[in-house]
């Protein structure tokens, strides 16, 4: 058996079998942190990624919170997979306060890398209503801002050149209209 360890892996060249024993090593031996790095280098550097949907899919209902988080990343952030059960799953990640911050700021910004120049009004309101809930972290409220905007279709470029700096003072005034606008079409009737 070969061994697997938590150090970062060059797994591009590798094929399918070898990648899905990894994972088994990984899964067997309860290491969950690295596992999670793996799963992550494979979304972002493995040959065809979309091919892992159904492997990725089986943690995101994990208890693990890295495996959860990884499974966030890999569906919504890096391969934008439209999904209403993901979707499901991310919303109510970013929602529920006792989850682990990194999954709900993964959960948030997938969702907006996947929806991202929609105008999607649901999507904006639970991004306002994480926004405007009390002991919402600091940098989760800025980048629940950027992933309003990127829903709205204000590129992450776009975000960079105009914002001041990353505080969440500046952003709100620099972006007013923005989130004014989003919270508008929040506020609409769903369809």
């Amino acid at each position: 058996m070969r061994k697997i360890t938590s150090e970062p892996q060059d797994i591009s060249r590798k094929k399918k079998p070898e990648i899905l024993l990894d994972i088994q090593q990984l899964e067997q031996a309860g290491q969950f942190r690295a596992l999670r790095g793996y799963l992550i280098q494979l979304a972002k550097y493995g040959e065809r990624p979309a091919q892992y949907e159904s492997l990725f899919s089986k943690y995101i209902d994990s208890p693990e919170a890295d495996l959860k988080e990884a499974a966030l990343f890999c569906l919504l952030f890096a391969l934008q997979i439209q999904n209403p059960a993901y979707r499901r799953v991310a919303v109510a990640t970013l929602q529920d306060q006792a989850q682990d911050f990194d999954a709900r700021m993964w959960a948030g910004s997938g969702l907006a890398m996947t929806y991202k120049h929609t105008k999607d009004a649901a999507l904006l309101k639970t991004f306002l209503g994480v926004l405007d809930e009390a002991g919402t972290d600091k940098y989760l409220k800025v980048t629940l801002i950027r992933n309003i905007l990127l829903v709205l279709g204000i590129s992450s470029r776009e975000q960079w050149l105009r914002a001041k700096s990353d505080s969440l003072p500046d952003l709100q005034q620099e972006f007013a209209a923005e989130l004014v606008r989003a919270r508008v079409l929040a506020s609409k009737p769903l369809r």
